[in-house]
């Protein structure tokens, strides 16, 4: 992906606010969380600078949870066979978060790349025991001219969008 092509990124800072750069939206976003975090020098042509990101694991929670990716896109970053999950941490930031949802989304997400992400169906059971008996919608971000439909996706207990549903039912157990 060219730098161009790159229309928003997502920074957690102390304070939310929009920068807007050439063509690309920077949108500081409000976080207390400080877990998963790890710190890189990064050397410019002036100064060398201490960024903090946070680990994959704790990347693709947030973006779960901020809906700033469909779960198509998730999905298709995790067909990356050179992507390593440590499942242990994904438990640990899924219970700092205490939201419920969140074990719904993830657990299908990791499901639907479970060959691509070498996870054994231990690790899922691990996320299964904290599904709540609530039925939740994964509703996306973005702009649409028509109610969206949804299907229900009984294995994680979740309701996902009509076109996500007829892309994975073939693929896992339902």
């Amino acid at each position: 992906m060219k730098e161009e092509d790159i229309k928003n990124v997502f920074i957690y800072s102390k304070h939310p606010s929009k920068i807007r750069v050439g063509k690309t939206t920077y949108k500081m976003i409000k976080n207390k969380q400080s877990f998963g975090t790890i710190k890189i020098e990064y050397q410019t042509t002036y100064t060398k600078l201490d960024l903090i990101i946070t680990d994959f694991e704790r990347t693709l929670i947030d973006c779960a949870r901020t809906k700033s990716l469909k779960l198509e896109e998730l999905i298709a970053i995790l067909k990356n066979p050179k992507i390593n999950i440590d499942m242990s941490r994904i438990i640990n930031y899924l219970e700092k978060y205490k939201k419920p949802i969140l074990y719904n989304k993830i657990g299908l997400i990791l499901d639907t790349t479970k060959s691509f992400t070498r996870l054994q169906e231990e690790d899922f059971e691990k996320i299964r025991k904290k599904l709540s008996k609530k039925i939740f919608y994964a509703r996306e971000k973005e702009l649409r001219l028509i109610r969206p439909r949804y299907k229900y996706y009984g294995k994680w207990n979740i309701m996902i969008p009509e076109n996500l549903y007829y892309q994975i039912a073939p693929k896992t157990n339902i």
